[in-house]
Order: C-alpha cells, then structure tokens, then sequence
C-alpha cells in the first residue's frame, strides 16, 4: 500500500514538474506578455500621434502656400512688389513653426537641402531651411509673375504704340481734311459775291456821257477788246464770272444802254450819234447813272 501511494505520489509529482517545466520553456509569462504588448501599443500610439501631427502640419503649409498663390494672383496688378511678398510670408511661415517639438527629425531632413535656390531674374535665395514642395511651387509662382510683368509691359508698349498711330492717322486725316474745309468756305464766298473772274478787265470810270460808254462797249477802252466780244472770246465765266459778280452787273448795265441804242438806229433808220443825242437829251440834267439803272425813253426799250 505504501509503495502504491509513493508511486502515485511521484506520479503527479512528476506531472506537475512536466506543467511547471512547460510554463518556464515558454519564458514569459502572462502578466509580462500582456505589459509588453501594452508598451507596443502605446509606442504605436505615439508613433501615429507623431504622424497625424506632421500630416496636419503639412496640410497646414500646403493650406498656407494656397492661399499666398490664390492671393498672388488677386493682386496681379501690383506684381512689382508681390515677389519679395511671396518669399517673405513664405519664409516667415516657416520661422513660424520651426520650433515645434513634434517635427524635429523632419526638420533635420529638410536642412540637409542645398542652399541658395535660385527662384528666377531677380529674386533672392530661399534658405535650404524651406520644404521642398514650397520651394518648387514659389520657384512656379515667382516664375509665373515675372511672366505676367513681361506680358504687361508688353501690353503697355503696344498700347502706346496704338495711340501714337491713331494720333498720327488722325492728324493726317485733319490735315487731308484743312483744303476740302477751304474750298467749301471759299465756295460759300463765292455764293454769295459771285464767281470770281479769271481775267481782269478794266471798266471805265466816272463816264461823262452816253457816248463814251457806247464806245467803250463797241470799240474797247485802253487798248482791251470791246466789251461786246469779251464773252465770244474769253468766255463769260472767264472775265466776268455769273451775274453777281461786279463785273457781269458793270456789263448788263452796259450792254442794256448800248442795245437801246442799237435798236434806235434800226427803228428810226437814224446813226448811232444821233440816237445819242436822243438819249442825251431825254435824261436832261439826270445823272448818267440814271441812265445806266435802266431809265430809257419808252419807244427804245425792248
């Protein structure tokens, strides 16, 4: 009986040293598996933390540079002075958040960038301190408003040129204008005293009689055609223009005195002095003028 109860007893002793040698080959136990696996999960949870901060932090720049582009382009109109304001907010945005104790190991990655990038003619150097990704969409957008000043002094050139050939058009087309502008005014002139004669005639002056009028219409004065051949041979256009001219009034007044003379020898069968002294004897002490207005003795008007 004892020695059945000590083989059992070794039995389960020998049992519970297999469980415990079991336990101990497995080298951790529960307790320490479940702490470790807590560290784990608390280190992952920073690690995530970490990454969400750099992800917002770079959404935040990204956010930022938008907003300048959107900015760059509204004020495009003063494009003079928005590179130095480009550069300038982007580098203070970047001063800005430098010291952030959360994106140490990235700014260790980003001072490792080569310095001096230059942005385009005439813009400064960006310092290597600045995101790539900023880098390159400053570089576009400085880039992009020294093209839009191009284009705009560009524009202005052409525009001036445009007006100073309009002013030049418009001062030919004036002066093109001046001589017809001439011409009308002297055709008005002309309306209202007549045409002006090409060739000049002398008309005798202050007449004393109804005889030297008769001559100077039949025989010339001073060595000129008669009055009476003017029109065959010059042309009444020509010497004495249309009625309104003193010229063709000088002539009617004339050739009327001298018709009814005419027409007296004719009718009486008399000479051309003795239809004179008719005449001359009819006006009595009128004056020639008198005469030459168109008083005539009744029988030798027309």
């Amino acid at each position: 009986m004892n020695t059945s109860s000590g083989n059992t007893n070794s039995k389960h002793n020998s049992h519970g040293n297999i469980v415990s040698g079991t336990v101990q080959a497995e080298g951790v136990r529960p307790v320490d598996t479940i702490a470790y696996l807590e560290d784990k999960i608390d280190r992952l949870n920073e690690e995530i933390g970490f990454l969400k901060q750099v992800v917002d932090f770079q959404g935040s720049k990204i956010d930022k540079l938008a907003s300048i582009v959107s900015q760059v382009f509204e004020k495009k109109s003063h494009q003079h002075n928005h590179q130095d304001e480009v550069l300038t907010t982007l580098q203070g945005m970047q001063d800005d958040v430098v010291d952030h104790d959360q994106v140490n190991e990235v700014q260790r990655q980003v001072n490792q960038l080569p310095h001096n990038q230059d942005i385009g003619a005439g813009a400064g150097p960006i310092e290597s301190n600045m995101d790539p990704a900023l880098q390159q969409v400053a570089v576009a957008a400085a880039a992009l408003q020294q093209q839009q000043q191009q284009q705009q002094v560009s524009q202005q050139q052409q525009q001036q040129q445009q007006q100073q050939q309009q002013q030049q058009q418009q001062q030919q087309q004036q002066t093109q204008e001046q001589p017809p502008r001439k011409k009308r005014k002297s055709k008005k002139k002309e309306a209202r005293q007549g045409a002006v004669p090409k060739i000049v005639v002398d008309f005798l002056h202050n007449p004393m009689s109804v005889k030297e009028i008769y001559d100077e219409f039949t025989k010339g004065f001073k060595g000129q055609i008669p009055l009476n051949q003017m029109d065959e041979k010059y042309g009444k256009q020509e010497w004495r223009g249309d009625s309104r001219s003193k010229e063709s009034k000088r002539y009617q007044r004339r050739k009327k005195l001298c018709d009814a003379i005419d027409r007296g020898t004719i009718k009486y069968n008399k000479t051309v002095d003795e239809i004179i002294a008719y005449i001359e004897e009819f006006r009595a002490d009128k004056s020639l003028t008198w005469i030459m207005n168109g008083n005539l003795p009744s029988d030798l008007e027309a």
